[in-house]
């Protein structure tokens, strides 16, 4: 017997400073939804959503409640980027309603954040900048170093007691598959897929074939 669509809703969290709008996540839900699935997007607070609160509202623990709350509501397919994927992680080992976990480039470091971590405590903060994926227009952010505080308060992310799927691109250099592997420790819950891309699967063209290996690992799940 494997996992029907029908009550099974599925939440999207995008990575750090990245859009629930991203052609990664926008193709991702378009394939669950055509699988029947429900589904939902989650954008952080305080950087992409208009009608949310300031940048000072963006933590990594408003996004670790607010998910925990989502996934409470219903039995949950958690599929997280990045940073999306390191709340997806932590969720997934405190809501017992959550029955599976895709870890799309997972952060799992100790030490995440490795490339502006040297900025963020020296300069108290840090400045990025993103293209809006919707309208094409350059959007600029400044995140205090609170926010990678916030992030390590919560520690490594857990290694679930439910099925998780980790893809890790051949040529990531913030998720290495060394990493994901000390990470797993050899646990069988956790199954491990390579790809032929960097962090940002989707700039290598590898939207649909990224999807279509997510709802089928689901699918595939035992109920």
């Amino acid at each position: 017997m494997h996992m029907e669509p029908p009550g099974i809703q599925v939440v999207s969290i995008a990575g750090f400073l990245d859009s629930a709008d991203d052609e990664g996540l926008v193709v991702l839900r378009a394939r669950f939804s055509e699988a029947g699935f429900g589904v939902m997007r989650y954008e952080w607070p305080g950087i992409w959503s208009r009608s949310r609160e300031g940048q000072d509202a963006y933590r990594f623990s408003a996004a670790l409640q607010e998910v925990a709350t989502l996934a409470a509501s219903a039995p949950t397919v958690l599929i997280g980027h990045s940073l999306g994927a390191r709340v997806a992680l932590h969720v997934a080992a405190r809501v017992a309603s959550v029955r599976a976990v895709i870890a799309l480039c997972p952060s799992v470091a100790s030490a995440p954040f490795a490339e502006e971590a040297e900025a963020w405590q020296r300069d108290g903060r840090i400045r990025s900048s993103r293209v809006d994926p919707v309208d094409r227009t350059a959007r600029s952010f400044t995140v205090p170093v609170a926010f990678l505080e916030d992030v390590l308060a919560a520690g490594v992310p857990p290694i679930p007691d439910v099925p998780t799927l980790c893809v890790v691109g051949e040529r990531d250099t913030r998720t290495t598959m060394e990493m994901v592997s000390q990470w797993r420790r050899g646990n069988d819950r956790v199954s491990i897929v390579s790809a032929a891309c960097a962090h940002r699967f989707w700039e290598d063209g590898l939207a649909t074939e990224i999807a279509d290996i997510s709802v089928g690992f689901v699918l595939a799940l035992e109920s």
